[in-house]
């Protein structure tokens, strides 16, 4: 977690002495709708649409505790297709309807679980046989974990390779971009030469950036952040400098052309 600068301190020291302004009278509350969306229980999110996705905890008398994920939209709930025992959904803010990625938990001896990574918008959810956007794959590692989506449906997560349950090979992060399948290792994201160890994912933001954290050359665990460089277009002059150009040259062959004897 970044450290709290000192320039916090005198903010506390004016309130403390009373020296803040008067506080201004609130608002009149808004008028709110209760509504009862069933025996959940468990973590979830909630998009923009007012679609939820939970993670509710079902308990089997002298066995696991498994997850089921299941879900509500406008009054209709329904159970969330699933690879496993267990689902867990991430909601990406920042959108009118909002962007749901699920990621599903599959059979498996404890750390040996393989995961799914499933992608898909709230308002297929009244329509279980329709509401996969896309999944990731990937040929050699089997199991994608997403933990975190954006606006845009870029993700990030954990990958790992696991054969019959009983070997499990780590794989580090990857980055998902919006709308792709194929899933990019984090070191496709790092300049050259990079020396830092350690390497983990934390979250992404709509803009693309991506906070992390590892251990730097000298060995200090520290917070890092990429920032995807766009490619840049041409500017206005650029593409009219290429077709004055071109231009130019079409008129010097005619006038070569019309020169030669015939």
């Amino acid at each position: 977690m970044p450290r709290i600068t000192g320039r916090l301190l005198p903010l506390y020291c004016i309130a403390a002495f009373g020296l803040l302004a008067p506080a201004v009278s609130a608002a009149p509350l808004r008028n709110y709708t209760f509504t009862n969306l069933g025996p959940y229980s468990g973590k979830g999110g909630l998009d923009n649409g007012g679609n939820l996705i939970e993670r509710p905890i079902r308990t089997i008398p002298n066995g696991p505790t498994y997850r089921d994920g299941k879900g509500w939209s406008g009054g209709s709930n329904l159970h969330l297709p699933s690879y496993g025992h267990s689902t867990w959904a991430e909601v990406a803010d920042g959108t009118p309807d909002g962007s749901l990625m699920i990621t599903s938990l599959g059979n498996g001896s404890p750390g040996r679980y393989m995961y799914k990574t499933v992608v898909h918008t709230p308002n297929s959810l009244p329509n279980p046989t329709g509401w996969t956007t896309r999944m990731l794959t990937d040929d050699y590692w089997n199991s994608i974990q997403g933990t975190k989506i954006n606006a845009a449906g870029e993700i990030i997560g954990q990958i790992s390779r696991v054969n019959d349950y009983s070997r499990r090979e780590d794989g580090g992060y990857f980055y998902a971009a919006a709308g792709e399948t194929t899933i990019h290792r984090l070191a496709e994201l790092l300049p050259p030469g990079l020396n830092w160890k350690n390497l983990s994912l934390l979250d992404i933001n709509d803009k693309g950036q991506i906070l992390g954290m590892g251990n730097n050359p000298d060995g200090v665990s520290s917070n890092f952040l990429l920032t995807p460089n766009s490619v840049p277009e041409p500017g206005a002059w650029a593409v009219f400098a290429l077709a004055a150009a071109a231009g130019w040259g079409m008129k010097r062959r005619n006038r070569d052309r019309e020169r030669r004897p015939s």
